[in-house]
C-alpha cells in the first residue's frame, strides 16, 4: 500500500518546527505560528469554495509549516499576508494545470519584498548530526 508522501512531508516538517522552536529557540511566535495557519488554510478553504474543488488541506499545512520554520518577522501582518499570497498563487498563478512557483517560497521572496520580514538561515546552527537527520528525513519524502 502506497501512502501519499504528503503525509510524511508534513510529518517531517512538524517534527523540525517542533524541535527548532524547543532545541534551538526559533523566533516565531505561537501567535505568528497562528496567524500562518489561519490565513493559509482560510484562504485555502475560500479557494476552493468559490472554485468548487474538493482537494484537501494536506498542500496548505506543508505550505504553512514551511513559512513556520522558515519566515521570520516582528510583526503580525507579514506572515499573514505571506501565507494568504502562498495559498492564492497556487489557484491564482498556473501553468498547464499546475501553480508556476512553489506556494512558501513565492510568499518568502514577497515578504522579503516588504522589507518588514527576514529569513534565518542560520537557526539550525553548524551541527554535522542535525544536517544528516534532515538529509535521511528528507530523502525519505522524496523516495
Amino acid at each position: 500500500m502506497l501512502r501519499d508522501p504528503r503525509d510524511f512531508q508534513i510529518t517531517f516538517l512538524s517534527a523540525f518546527l517542533c524541535f527548532g522552536l524547543y532545541a534551538r529557540q526559533f523566533s516565531v511566535t505561537p501567535a505568528q505560528a497562528a496567524v500562518i495557519f489561519a490565513c493559509g488554510l482560510g484562504a485555502q478553504a475560500l479557494w476552493l469554495r468559490s472554485l468548487g474543488l474538493k482537494s484537501g488541506f494536506k498542500s496548505a499545512a506543508i505550505t504553512c509549516l514551511s513559512l513556520c520554520l522558515l519566515f521570520r518577522a516582528d510583526n503580525l501582518w507579514a506572515p499573514a499576508l505571506a501565507s494568504l499570497m502562498a495559498a492564492s498563487s497556487k489557484f491564482v498563478l498556473r501553468f498547464r494545470g499546475r501553480p508556476l512557483f512553489n506556494p512558501g517560497n513565492f510568499a518568502v521572496v514577497l515578504g522579503l519584498l516588504t522589507q518588514a520580514a527576514w529569513v534565518s538561515p542560520s537557526q539550525w546552527g553548524h551541527g554535522a548530526l542535525l544536517a544528516s537527520w534532515m538529509f535521511l528525513l528528507g530523502a525519505t519524502i522524496v523516495w
